[in-house]
Formats: structure tokens, sequence, C-alpha cells
């Protein structure tokens, strides 16, 4: 009698292990990620590897109206086809939508919740048909020219957002200026202006201390005559001080 109650008590309790455990699964699956600069980065690492897994990439590299729109999409304000702006509305499964050049930033996205309860003079309430989010959750520059980005990285301090990201790329060294370290030397540089410009201007007008920079710099190298993109990652609080550094291994450069 005992061994005949024991089996169906046993079964019961592995029944519901299981349907535990599936509630655990689909939970995680369409968990919400929250937006901040870790997050991003390991996104950019999924993106970027995709756009780089085969030798394509190579033939936009040069060119850099096609390396634009093959990361964020054409120069043209809508609220489509960006690569990049796809995979973020993917990844953070918050209901986000993007639009380009709002603002003449290359890229913006924030939740789907318009400003609500506005009158025109007549005192009717006014449809928003159009891209007017009460905030943005993501700023997004992408800049080609390492020389000009410091003036993205300021625009950047003079909106306000959740998180900032700018993009840009290193000059195409020689392999020998690499192993001298002239990339290295200048993504410093780099660097160091984006954490002044944080600073300088976090101090004249104080932005929520929540909000976070990333900083994501692109660098073409050649081994064995074979071009790989390796990149530079960095992440900023709102005082301009680094919560994440992550530079390329040794060997890919």
């Amino acid at each position: 009698m005992k061994r005949a109650t024991l089996i169906p008590f046993t079964m019961l309790l592995l029944l519901a292990f299981m349907q535990l455990k599936t509630i655990a699964q689909m939970n995680n699956q369409t968990a919400i990620q929250v937006i901040n600069a870790e997050a991003f980065i390991k996104l950019w690492d999924e993106f970027a590897g995709k756009l780089t897994e085969n030798g394509n990439w190579l033939n936009k590299w040069d060119n850099n109206k096609e390396w634009t729109e093959a990361i964020v999409g054409r120069d043209v304000a809508e609220e489509e086809q960006s690569p990049l702006g796809n995979a973020i509305v993917t990844y953070f499964n918050e209901k986000l939508r993007y639009r380009k050049e709002e603002w003449k930033v290359d890229l913006v996205l924030a939740k789907a919740q318009d400003f609500e309860n506005l009158k025109d003079l007549n005192d009717k309430e006014m449809p928003l048909d159009w891209f007017y989010p009460k905030n943005y959750e993501i700023l997004i520059e992408h800049e080609n020219n390492i020389e000009s980005c410091w003036e993205e990285m300021a625009k950047l301090t003079y909106l306000r957002a959740r998180l900032k990201v700018l993009i840009t790329y290193n000059y195409d060294y020689s392999a020998k200026d690499i192993e001298e370290g002239k990339d290295k030397e200048s993504v410093k540089i780099l660097v160091g202006n984006f954490k002044r410009i944080i600073e300088q201007t976090n101090k004249t007008n104080p932005e929520n201390p929540d909000t976070e920079y990333v900083l994501i710099v692109g660098q073409k190298t050649t081994e064995n005559n074979s071009a790989n993109l390796v990149w530079y990652k960095y992440a900023f609080n709102a005082n301009g001080e680094y919560i994440i550094e992550q530079t390329p291994a040794p060997a890919s450069l």
C-alpha cells in the first residue's frame, strides 16, 4: 500500500517541478531587458558580430554612405528601415519604437507613449499622429569621421535620454602603426575628450544621475592578409566617470 501511494505523489511533485521550470523559462524569454550601458554593449556585440560574420562588410567599409546605411539606415526622417533600430527594439522587448534623423540625431528610441491631454486653442484635444514621445530612452549618433566626432559627443550631452551612444571609427592604421600603438593613442585621446565634455556639461546643467553614456570605436585590423573589425567599448555615468572599459584582445590587434 505504501508503494502504491508513493508513486502518484512522486509523479505529482515531478509534474509540478516541470510546470514551474516551464513558467520560469517563459518569463526569462519575455523578460524586459533594462536599458543601460551594459545591456547595450551586449546588444552591440551581437549586432556587430552578425554584421561582420562574412567578408561582405568590406564591400561597404570604404563607402561612408553604404556603411552608415548598414548600421542606422538611410539618412531619412522615418520610423523604419534601420538595422540597428530593429535590433534594439527586438532586444529590449520594451515596446520601443524608433525614428531616424529626429532633431538631427541619427537614431532615437522611445516608448510608444506620446504626450497626452494636450489642447488646441479652441480647448479641444489634439490627436497626436506623429512621433512625440514623452521622453527619449536612447539617443544614438553614428559618425564615420573620428576627427569631428567630438561635435556629436557635445550634441548628446545637450539632450536628455536614459542612454546616449556614440559610434565612431578609428583610422585604418597600418600593421606597423598598430604595432607602435598609434591606434590606442587615438582612442585614448577620444575617450578623454568624451569624459571632459560630459563632465563640463553636467557641471553647468546636471542631468538625471541614472543617465549613462556609451562610446564605441571600431578599428579595422589586418592579419595574414585577412581583414577584421574589432571594437573598443566604454561607458560613463552622468559625471563622466568610467563604468565599463572593454578593449580588444592584443591578438586582435
